[in-house]
Order: structure tokens, then sequence, then C-alpha cells
């Protein structure tokens, strides 16, 4: 039976396009980068197996029985209707295929008819991915090689499956190479790699890599999630679920479609919106499940989910129509690479504790899942400080995040010094000690006292000596804690500084020394006290300054001397102390605040040894002093300034030949400018060349200093530098002693802080006007002292009404001739009268008295109740307004009646009570009738002349006494303790005591 060589094409190539998770990429792998038009995923288009041109025949004869020798032509294979495209797989991923899928309908150029197709050969390009990238393997019963690799495999009827694994990212280009030879069993063992070459096959496997990234790996951090995979079964739209699992996250309760987006590199048919099949199929997938390449450019964008809930730890997502732009549903085909972007809106936080590799994402299509390839999480251990550089005495918040909860948290120095040569070799023990390395190079010594460096190699550990700045008794649930320390030299040295920290489970910082750790010392200064006027000094000091010397003192980031001038030097003039750094890294010196020092918050710089720092200090400007403080007008006060600008002038004005040049000086109050003439009594007033100055000022009689409160004292030189003081303006007062008085009186008026009497014997006319209305003024004149005090007396005139209210005015005029003025009231009060008695009967006599009144005016009327009891003649008021007389109470029913008297227009009223006298022979009991006594009744006795026998009463021994009654009309001796008024029989009486003698004889 004659033998042909059958050219075995044995790559199964189909590409199982399935798995691969990746969330969050919408843009293509590169590996689907290419141009080359129009396969869109840009991977090589397959060789038209039928189009080979048949390459040279074996360069080795046949030997058979027949033709010894005879060089055989190879055979022209056609391409199998259900070859692969060009493939990809999803790392780990794993794909078989038939070869006799290969190729079919062998065409034999060799006239035997016996030939058959016998050996077959796969290749790859080296020079790609394909080795170590990809590995082929073989599953060929009849021989136990187990790598394809340039290696012929034996065909076999039985076993012709080749399986394909993608160990790595990328892409492999694979060949399948056959030929014929007519006596197979002559030439099997000359097939060797690179002997012969017929037609050929080309495809290419591109391996994809399902990944999930984390734009942020902090613990506890809310981020945004990347997931890409490949799907490995259909998900139909509004049907299909992508459920993706985050193992220790946090998940809030819920989220929106809108906080994750899903896009796919699948591409669709504008027209008819299907997947383009191959092989006369319209599965979109070719006989051996691989997914075929798209017929259009068509892809679709990021689109949001139909629906997203959360349950637990999950993250479900229904599929969308991931075609929006046409009419249909198109969910996700099984090969399509899939990109899930979960947003950080989503809300979904990083584990809190930090791990390496403990935290992973398992994803699933409906109920398939999807292996990840980089599926992990690393959460790291950090160490953050809320200030990355500073000076002594900065405060430092370090946190420490991903540490476990519950256990302690100690923050370290990290320093781990070593000590170098000037070479910046590392130092040995020995060399040390001695302070001279092997080279000669001075060394430093452990008490850095030997010239040479040191540095800090931080390690991430806490080794013995290193400092521990602060600790956290218990790392909180959230695995974080802080706490806070203060920078200080030492431990910490000028320069970088490491801080680590280490919790009670030996857990270390793992992104060891990264930017959020290193805190940089740098030179500081301070300035004692912080601040001052010009003149007055200020203690700078500096710290962790470099070697070397003060080479530049700036206030306000001006380079002036003292008077001003600019300095080359760059020093502040005004300086005292030494300059030099010491060998610690600190300065010391005193500043002289210069005149030229500009009001406010300034800056002040110190540049030492190549260095710089700065602070703010408050600069005060030039300063006026004025004494008093409390002034009147019209009073001198003495100014004293300092800080101004030296050799300049307060009053004079500008001199227009100066340089530089001037403007006129002054001194004003409340805005108003004070005259040259009252300031310094007229003589000029210059400031000296350090800025100072005095002068007196006689302050105006004006309108900014008649009115009280505080007034601005301006002060400007010739240079327009100015200063201000305030001066207290009081309030002026008057006073009337006594505040109401009766017409003819005389009131003392008293008035304090008004204009004063100055040094130069000036003094202001005061007028003081009683008012009491009607053109009857009174008027009298004064002057203040030099306190702006003054008193007179006034007469109360008597035109005054009685009573009435009238004002007094108190008026001097300031020096532009303008009246002011201060007023203050007084009271005249009403007449007034006093009765003798308060009660009497009809027909008794009373005294009445009266003051208050006009003098010398004769009494118009006397009413008791309408009845005009006026004595005749009428009696008249004395010269003080006074009067006496007797009035006769008129026949009246008893009650209360009023006693009216009016003296020409001013009418004085009183109450009186008119009592009824008993019945004569009305009987009273002895002890009613002198109830209104009280305790001051002894003893009662009465004579009755008819029968000529005494009665008594006495309250201490009431049951034996003998009068029972007091009878009116009849008259009694009545004892009493001591002088009293009381009503008796509805009478008033005055019972006396003289002497001793407390016996009244009454007539009840």
């Amino acid at each position: 039976m004659a033998k042909r060589l059958t050219p075995f094409i044995g790559l199964a190539v189909v590409a199982a396009l399935a798995l691969a998770a990746a969330f969050g990429a919408f843009s293509l792998s590169p590996a689907f980068a290419g141009s080359e038009a129009p396969n869109a995923r840009g991977l090589a288009q397959p060789v038209d197996f039928q189009s080979q041109t048949a390459l040279a025949a074996p360069a080795f004869a046949e030997e058979t029985a027949d033709d010894a020798n005879t060089a055989l032509s190879p055979t022209r294979y056609r391409q199998g209707t259900n070859a692969p495209a060009n493939m990809r797989l999803a790392v780990g991923g794993t794909f078989t295929v038939d070869l006799k899928d290969i190729v079919q309908d062998v065409t034999n150029a060799d006239p035997r008819a016996d030939t058959e197709i016998d050996n077959w050969r796969l290749f790859h390009d080296g020079g790609n991915a394909a080795d170590p990238v990809v590995t082929l393997t073989a599953a060929v019963p009849q021989t136990d090689a187990t790598t394809v690799d340039t290696t012929n495999i034996p065909y076999t009827a039985s076993s012709t499956e080749v399986t394909i694994t993608g160990t790595k990212a990328g892409t492999a280009t694979l060949t399948v190479q056959g030929w014929d030879f007519s006596d197979h069993s002559a030439r099997t063992a000359g097939l060797v790699a690179g002997e012969v070459d017929a037609s050929q096959y080309t495809f290419s496997v591109v391996v994809l890599a399902n990944t999930l990234e984390v734009d942020d790996s902090d613990p506890g951090a809310n981020t945004r999630y990347d997931v890409d995979f490949v799907a490995t079964t259909d998900l139909p739209a509004g049907v299909g679920v992508i459920t993706i699992e985050l193992e220790d996250f946090g998940f809030p309760g819920s989220a929106q479609p809108a906080a994750v987006g899903v896009t796919s590199d699948a591409y669709y048919d504008n027209e008819s919106n299907l997947y383009q099949a191959v092989a006369n199929t319209d599965t979109g997938y070719n006989t051996n499940g691989s997914r075929v390449e798209p017929a259009t450019s068509y892809q679709a964008g990021l689109v949001a989910p139909t629906d997203v809930t959360i349950s637990g730890e999950k993250l479900k997502i229904s599929v969308p129509d991931m075609n929006p732009e046409t009419d249909r549903s198109d969910g996700i085909r099984r090969g399509d690479r899939i990109s899930v972007l979960i947003r950080q809106g989503a809300g979904i936080n990083n584990p809190s504790e930090g791990a390496a590799d403990k935290y992973k994402a398992v994803i699933t299509n409906n109920e398939d899942t999807v292996t990840l390839n980089t599926n992990t999480v690393t959460v790291p251990f950090l160490v953050e400080l809320n200030e990355e550089d500073g000076g002594r005495g900065t405060t430092v918040t370090a946190t420490g995040k991903g540490f476990k909860n519950g256990v302690s948290l100690g923050f370290f120095l990290d320093e781990r010094t070593v000590h170098v040569d000037n070479d910046n070799n590392p130092a040995t023990p020995a060399s040390r000690d001695n302070g001279i390395d092997d080279d000669g190079d001075n060394m430093i010594d452990e008490e850095g006292e030997v010239d040479g460096v040191t540095s800090r190699n931080p390690n991430g550990l806490l080794d013995p000596g290193e400092v521990e700045l602060c600790t956290v008794a218990s790392v909180g649930s959230n695995d974080t804690g802080s706490c806070t320390f203060t920078v200080n030299n030492p431990p910490f040295i000028p320069g970088y500084n490491f801080v680590n920290a280490v919790d009670g489970r030996n857990q270390r910082a793992t992104e060891a020394m990264n930017d959020d750790q290193r805190f940089e010392l740098t030179p500081s200064i301070t300035a004692t006290p912080n601040g001052g006027n010009p003149g007055e000094t200020i203690l700078v000091q500096g710290y962790d300054f470099p070697a070397g010397s003060v080479t530049r003192v700036r206030l306000a980031r001006q380079n002036r001397d003292a008077r001003g001038a600019t300095n080359t030097n760059g020093l502040v003039a005004s300086i005292t102390g030494s300059t030099a750094v010491g060998a610690n890294g600190d300065l010391s010196f005193r500043l002289i605040i210069p005149n030229w020092a500009i009001e406010g918050r300034q800056d002040l710089q110190v540049t030492a040894g190549g260095s710089s720092d700065n602070i703010t200090v408050t600069i005060g400007g030039p300063r006026v002093t004025v004494t008093p403080a409390t002034a009147l007008p019209n009073q001198r006060v003495s100014l004293i300034g300092t800080g101004f600008t030296p050799d300049s002038r307060i009053t004079g004005g500008a001199d227009p030949t100066a340089t530089p040049a001037e403007s006129d000086p002054s001194i004003t109050i409340g805005g108003f400018v004070i005259p040259d003439a009252v300031i310094n009594e007229g003589d000029p007033v210059t400031v000296d060349n350090g800025g100072k100055w005095s002068a007196s000022v006689d302050l105006p009689l004006r309108d900014v200093t008649t009115r009280d409160g505080e007034r601005e004292i301006r002060v400007t030189d010739s240079q327009g530098r100015s200063g201000t003081v305030s001066v207290t303006i009081p309030a002026r007062k008057v006073t009337i002693d006594p505040p109401a008085g009766r017409i003819g009186t005389t009131a003392t008026i008293r008035g304090e802080n008004f204009p004063s009497k100055n040094d130069q014997g000036e003094s202001f006319n005061i007028q003081i006007t009683y008012d009491p209305g009607s053109n009857r003024e009174v008027q009298v004149s004064t002057v203040s002292d030099a306190s702006g005090n003054f008193e007179a007396k006034l007469r109360i005139p008597s035109g005054a009404v009685i009573p009435s209210t009238n004002v007094v005015r108190v008026t001097f005029n300031d020096s532009e001739g303008v009246p002011v003025t201060t007023t203050v009231s007084h009271e005249v009060p009403e007449g007034n009268i006093t009765l003798s008695a308060n009660s009497g009967a009809p027909g008794s006599t009373i005294t009445l008295r009266g003051e208050g009144f006009k003098a010398f005016v004769p009494v118009r009327s006397v009413k008791v109740g309408s009845i005009d009891v006026i004595p005749s003649p009428a009696p008249s008021t004395n010269g003080q307004g006074m009067m006496e007389f007797e009035i006769l109470i008129p026949g009246l029913e008893s009650g209360i009646q009023t006693i009216e008297v009016q003296v020409s227009d001013t009418t004085a009223s009183r109450g009186f009570t008119v009592t009824t006298a008993a019945d004569i022979g009305a009987e009273t009991p002895v002890a009613e009738g002198v109830a209104n006594l009280g305790d001051n009744f002894v003893r009662a006795f009465n004579f009755n002349n008819d029968t000529k026998t005494w009665t008594f009463y006495d309250p201490e021994v009431a049951d034996e006494s003998t009068m029972e009654f007091f009878i009116a009309g009849a008259s009694y001796w009545v004892l009493v303790g001591s002088t009293a008024d009381a009503i008796l029989n509805r009478e008033t009486r005055t019972l006396t005591c003289v002497d001793d003698n407390c016996w009244n004889l009454i007539v009840w």
C-alpha cells in the first residue's frame, strides 16, 4: 500500500475567549491597540492557507525500490472551514483544538495514489510573547512530549488535539507547516526542525490578564475600583448579572447606578446589530467555541447599569444595553472583554487594617466564577505627619493607619545614625574612637567634636537608643491612631528626619520612609519681645542654622540702614552682638528697630550659613505721648515723639530746597490744624538725629475741643511720617445748690471742665443766666480757673412762678465767637402752710403759718371749706415770703375740710378735720374715752360740785375705781406719763408735763 505524507496542521488555536475580569478600564488593552484595518482589535490577520506558494522540496532523496533518490514536490493544502481566527485567551485560560479542523480537502501533487498526509510541524516566533509568555501543551497519547515548541508531533488518527494555555499576558505568533513524502517509513527519521518548508498556516494568540486595580490603597480610603475581565458566558441585557465581591471592604447600604459604569470591547454591525459569524454559522462562534472577530468598527462607550444593589460585601450589577445607539437591547456575549468602573461615589472603602495580598475580589457573571490574575489589594500600614517641615517647637500630629485595633501604637524617630568620614564612607568603631580612618580622613566622634559629617539612615526598625516621640494607648476601632509631639533638637537634627511607628503586633509602616513620614527640621528664629516701636530693641535668637555667620537681616524684606538708606551689605545697621553661628547651629543678636520701620505686622528675615527663616513681628509707628492724657480746651499739654524721620521738622512748613523733597509738617487735633503760634510758644520744633522731639501745645478753643470725647492728635513730620495719640476731652458739668429754692433765696452755680486758664494767663468769660421766663432773666459773669472750674452766686428772681422749673444757662464763646452753652434746671417749690392743730370743733381757734410766697404781699383769702375766714385786717407776708396768723373754725359739718390760702397768684392748701362736740351730759365709758392715750394714761379724778364727792379711775385698780363714765361738759383731772396729743371726745387735746407735774384739767 502506497504511503503519502499528510501535512497535519495541528494547532487548536481557537481562543476560548473566556475568562479574565478587569474592573474599570474603559479603553481597550494595548493588545487591542493595533492599526491593521479592518481588524479593530489590532490582531494579525490569518494567512490564507490556500494562497501560500509551495516552497522547495526537501533537499534529500527518496529511497524506494522503484525510484531511488527521487525528489518529491510538497503538497499544497487548503484552510479548513473551522480553522480558528486570530484568537485571545485570559491568563491561565486554556483551549483545546483538533488539528484536523485546521486543514481539509487535501490536494495531492504527487501522482501516486497511496500518498497520505503524514506529518505536520508547529512553530512560534520566539521574538514575541510565545516563549515563555505563552506555553503550548500537547495531549498526544503516542508521545510523552508535553510542549509543542518547534518539535514534530507524529500524526495518528486517534489523537489529533493540542491544548493552548496562556501563562502570561502577551502575544504569540504560531505557524502550522505541512509537507508530503511518498515514502513515510524511510523519511520519518529525517524530519528535523528547519530542514523542510512547505505550505503553512500562521495566526496569533493574544493572552489578556483579568485584573483588579485600586486608585488609592490607603487604609479605609474611599476610592475607585477598576475591574477588567473576559466574560465566560452570555449576559443578556437586563437579565445578566455581574457580581463583584470584595472581602472585608466597607460597603454603604446602597449605591446608585450612576456610580458604576460598564463598557465592552465588542463591536456591532451597524445595520443588523448582529455579531458576524464564520463558517456559515449564525451563532457568533465557530464550531470549537472561540469568539470571532467583529465586522465593523463601532464600539459602545461607558454605560450605566440598569440596576445596582449591595448585599453585604457584594456589588450586583444588572447588565445594561451595551449598544444604546440601536433599537435592540445588546448585552454581553461570551468572549467579550468587559471593563467595570466603580466610581468613588459608590462609597466603597478599603479595609482599614493593613495587610498584603489578603483582600481579594471574586467576580461572578451569572453563576460562572471568573478567576482574576491580579485580584488582591494590598492595604499598607501608613504613617502620616500633618506637618512636613518647621523649626523647633513645631507641633506635629502623627497618624498611623492600618494598624491593629485595640493594641498600642508608638511613634519613634527612626534615626539609625551612621558616622561617616569626609569621603562619606561609614566609620568603623575603631576609627570613631581615634578620629582618623584608614585613609587618614578626619572622623566625627560620638560627641560630634571631631571634623566630619553624620547622616541618618532610617531602616524602619525600632533600634536601641531611638527616641519614642508619642504613644497611642489603644488603636481605635477604625485601625487608626494619632498622637502629637513637639519637635526639638535633640533628638531631631537639622535636615530630614524620619518618623515610623510600631504597634502591639510588631507591625510597621509598609511604605517605609515615604514623604508623609519625613519631617525637615529647618532653621528657625524667635524674637523677644515679638515686636516693638522704632528705637526699641528686640532679642533675635536662631536655631539649627548651618555653620557660618549672619549675612542678612531684613525688615519687611528691605535692606536699609538706621537712617533708611540702602545698605549694600544686607544687614540692618542697628545690630549688636555676635553674628556668628555657633557650633550647635545657634545664633543670638539684638536688633534695634530702625526709625524707617513700617508700622504694622512686618516680616523679619535672618539669613545665616546660606539658610533663612522669617517670623512676623509687630512694629509700631512713630509714637507720640501726651501729658496730661485728659485735657481741656485752652489747656497746655506736652507732646513727646519718637520714631520720626531724623533731622526733619514738626513745625515751620516745608523747605522747597530740601533733599529729599519735604511736605508741610503739622500737628492736628480732630483734624483741625493747630497754629504754629500756640506750639512750643511759637518756637520751631525739629526732630533730632535719633527721631525724637518734644513740644508744648495750647489746645485751641474750637468745636473739636468743646465737645467731649476722645480726640486724635496727629503729628506729621516734614518727610510725611506721622504718629498719633489720643487725648480725652471731659464732659462739662454744671450744678446748682440747692437744686430747688424759693424766690429770693440765693443759689450757688458751679462748673467743671470748662475752658481753662492757660499758662499765659488767658481765660474766657463765662455768662450764667437764670431764665424764669417772661423776660425776667437774671445774669452773673465769672471766669474758670486753670482746672476749668468756676463758682458763682445767683439770687432766685422774684419773677419766677411758684411753683416752676426754670433753666440756668452757662455760656462761653469759642475762638471763632461761636457760643457754647451748657444748661441745668432749677426748681421753685410751691407755697406751703402748716396748722397748729389738724382737727377741731367749730368755734375753735388754730394758728396758720405759711412760707414760700412772694415777699410783702397781702393775703388775698383764707378759706375753710367754702367759707372765707381771713382775719381783719388782712395779714401780709414778710420779706422772706413768710406769714403767721390765727383763724376761727366756722360751723361746718364734721369731717375733713380744706384750708386754702391765696397770696397774690400763689395758692397753698392743707386738710383739716372738723369735729362735733358731744351733747352736754352724754356719757362715755372711762376706758373707752382714754383709749387713744394708751399706756400714757395713768388715772383720772372728778369732783362733783353738787354732791361734793370725789371719784376716780385707775386702770391698775379698775375694780376698785369709783368713776365709770366721762360726762360731756364736766371737768376732769387727767394724769399722763408724758406730754402727748390725743383726740378725746372727738377733740385734739394736748396733755403736757411741766417739772414732773403731768396733771391736766380738761372739759369733756
